[in-house]
């Protein structure tokens, strides 16, 4: 596991261990904003947010608008999740609901029930997308790898695209510079008005039941997107507990880093479990 994979949750752990000695802003009892340097945390029910960041932004609720600039990279987890900012670096969003609007200057890692590009998103790296289903109208500058149950590609992909999926349309506006690489017993369908560079290459589907031991090796991806939905999972507690940590911290500093060092090394565990059992794309990064 590389080491940004283990961003979020250190970040989330450092915050949360040493959250007295970071600056923070009660919006109302819902809303916590913390921000360390130039790193943001904000945990929320629902909350639609413009405070910008220099650098790291997580962002985890039960609906969460973003709207702000991001220096660097940004981890958002939450039921229904739209972004209409821009994320200095990589993105990597986990929800129910994914609505993205706005440019990711590099790398695009999302999961969710479904997730939508808009023909506003630009992502100027690479997109590796998992979820029920995907929709791509904007542009993606490099590679793109999805796994999904329903895939609609009506956008541009600069490099190759991967995409494993049971029902794969490739629309009318769809421009991709590499090659078209499909996963399928279900079907395709793809517009005369498409434009596929490579052209097409069809594989046999995955047995998703039964990984392979050098599938599994490859299933970097998963702990992204197990990260993000972990955050998910300690929003429904963060309040509390960010609000326990700020009163306790100052007497007991030893058991506030264990609890951060308890919540890193949950993520990683967790990171590995989803990894190697649920989203399972074949990417590296």
């Amino acid at each position: 596991m590389q080491l940004k994979q283990l961003v979020a949750p250190l970040a989330l752990a450092v915050i949360v261990g040493f959250s007295g000695g970071a600056s923070a802003q009660d919006n109302d009892d819902d809303l916590k904003i913390y921000r360390v340097g130039g790193n943001l945390f904000i945990a929320g029910e629902d909350f639609t947010t413009n405070e910008d960041a220099d650098d790291n932004a997580f962002l985890i609720g039960g609906n969460v608008v973003s709207q702000a600039n991001y220096g660097d990279d940004l981890f958002v987890a939450g039921g229904n999740i739209e972004f209409t900012g821009e994320a200095g670096d990589d993105l990597f969003i986990g929800g129910g609901n994914v609505q993205l609007r706005g440019p990711i200057s590099d790398n695009l890692y999302a999961a969710g029930g479904t997730i939508n590009l808009t023909n506003n998103t630009t992502v100027g790296g690479a997109a590796f997308l998992a979820g029920g289903t995907v929709t791509i109208d904007g542009d993606v500058n490099g590679a793109l790898r999805a796994g999904a149950g329903v895939m609609v590609l009506n956008g541009r992909v600069g490099g190759d695209a991967e995409i494993d999926s049971e029902k794969i349309t490739i629309g009318p506006n769809a421009r991709i510079d590499g090659t078209l690489i499909i996963r399928t017993d279900g079907e395709v369908e793809i517009d005369p008005g498409a434009v596929i560079t490579g052209g097409v290459t069809e594989l046999d589907a995955r047995d998703w039941d039964r990984p392979t031991v050098a599938e599994r090796g490859t299933y970097s991806l998963g702990g992204i997107i197990a990260l993000t939905i972990l955050a998910a999972v300690l929003h429904m507690v963060a309040p509390g507990f960010l609000t326990n940590a700020t009163q306790g911290v100052s007497g007991r500093p030893l058991a506030s880093v264990g609890i951060g060092l308890l919540t890193a090394i949950g993520g990683v565990i967790a990171a590995v479990i989803f990894a190697v059992t649920i989203i399972g794309i074949p990417v590296t990064v």
